[in-house]
């Protein structure tokens, strides 16, 4: 129940995350199109993982950000244009893997901590007005009986 209200409560502040990933995802694959289309760089595979239409391009952006498959996205264009290749990639790399990831682990940490705050504070203020009925119970005459709900 507790990862369930965490989640729903990471869900807004997570949107501007999830936004930037996806502009990040758009920008690199209009990049990839324009310099690794078959015109330039033949090799890529026809039904996917190549940067010829930007359906693809954004599926192999998102390949790259999971670090899964890179070599099949990579090599044919490391044949044709290494240079261009590896800055591309690299600058990819880094801004999925050393950005974004770390931003959204850094958001969904910032909810956690807030929201485990709040339970302290509650937990705290119950444990005052329990005090503070124990009090009252010990200074009075002892006719009262402390509500069950405190305790």
């Amino acid at each position: 129940r507790r990862l369930l209200t965490v989640m729903l409560r990471t869900m807004p502040k997570l949107m501007e995350v999830l936004t930037l990933f996806l502009v990040l995802i758009v920008f690199f694959a209009v990049l990839g199109m324009n310099l690794f289309n078959s015109v330039r760089v033949p090799g890529y595979d026809v039904d996917g993982g190549n940067f010829n239409s930007p359906g693809p391009a954004m599926l192999s952006m998102y390949v790259l950000t999971t670090s899964e498959n890179y070599p099949a996205i990579m090599y044919p264009a490391m044949v044709r244009r290494p240079y261009m290749t590896i800055t591309f990639f690299a600058t990819a790399c880094f801004a999925f893997l050393w950005i974004i990831v770390p931003l959204v682990l850094a958001t969904v940490y910032d909810v956690y901590t807030e929201m485990r705050a709040g339970i302290e504070r509650r937990k705290l203020a119950m444990q005052h007005q329990t005090m503070i009925a124990a009090y009252h119970i010990l200074v009075d005459d002892g006719g009262e009986r402390i509500n069950e709900r405190y305790f």
